[in-house]
């Protein structure tokens, strides 16, 4: 491994993770309005969890799902295209991967926004596209079993797709030839501390509310939860019988 390489690859993954694509969207569709905080109400409850990250779902909650959406594919471009390149010229050695995980760096804490950016999950995926895409499903099933049906936690399930990404790093690069594993497996550990640390914020304030009881049970944060990009196939699966079946107000309705 050449120093120079090195050092360009950290650069350049963190300085493309540094575009904030939700704060260009942003500027033009919702000018006036400050993106940095989002509110999401505990239907019922006289409380509520502030959300401090800059990222596609605050977008999302404001103009709707169109607009999240574009930031969400341009974030995860950002990581995409550099890794991209890099594993095409170098195919042998982990120039990619450093990009790849500099880039959720960026995301989340671009120096020229004062270190106030994302969480990291959408240039987490995006990096993962080139890094191995098989990657992406098994963490989503994986991670969502183990929160939804095992431990029957929504927000755990969200956190444990980056979790679930360092033993399938291990089990699906052992034995690799060209790069070790290690680089592999370090780059989940390293995405994932990463996303955790930058979700602190949402991980106390939820740690709290449960805490205090003001979540009766589950469905508290179902509610909760359905305002957001993740919650949205929730809100669909919900209607149609999984997590308890539908809500009560749509039984009235029937």
């Amino acid at each position: 491994m050449e120093i120079g390489l090195l050092l360009l690859s950290i650069v350049v993954g963190y300085v493309f993770g540094s575009l904030s694509f939700t704060r260009l969207i942003a500027r033009i569709i919702i000018p006036d309005e400050d993106i940095s905080s989002t509110r999401f109400e505990i239907p019922g409850k006289d409380i509520g969890m502030d959300m401090t990250s800059v990222s596609p779902t605050a977008l999302s909650m404001r103009k709707g799902p169109g607009a999240g959406c574009s930031a969400s594919i341009l974030d995860m471009l950002k990581a995409a295209i550099p890794a991209f390149v890099l594993m095409r010229l170098y195919p042998d050695q982990p120039y990619f991967l450093i990009s790849a995980a500099m880039a959720i760096v960026g995301h989340n804490w671009p120096i020229q926004h004062r270190f106030k950016g994302g969480r990291g999950f959408s240039p987490m995926i995006g990096g993962l596209f080139i890094i191995d895409f098989w990657a992406i499903p098994f963490a989503m099933i994986s991670g969502n079993f183990i929160g939804l049906a095992i431990v029957k936690d929504v927000f755990l399930a969200y956190i444990m797709f980056a979790v679930m990404l360092i033993p399938w790093m291990a089990f699906r690069f052992w034995g690799s030839v060209d790069i070790h594993v290690m680089w592999y497996v370090a780059y989940g550990i390293w995405s994932t501390a990463i996303f955790l640390l930058a979700s602190r914020p949402e991980i106390t304030q939820y740690i709290q509310i449960k805490r205090s009881g003001i979540l009766d049970d589950q469905e508290d944060f179902l509610n909760t939860i359905e305002q957001t990009d993740m919650g949205r196939p929730i809100k669909y699966m919900r209607k149609y019988g999984f997590f308890g079946g539908p809500k009560e107000e749509e039984v009235s309705e029937a």
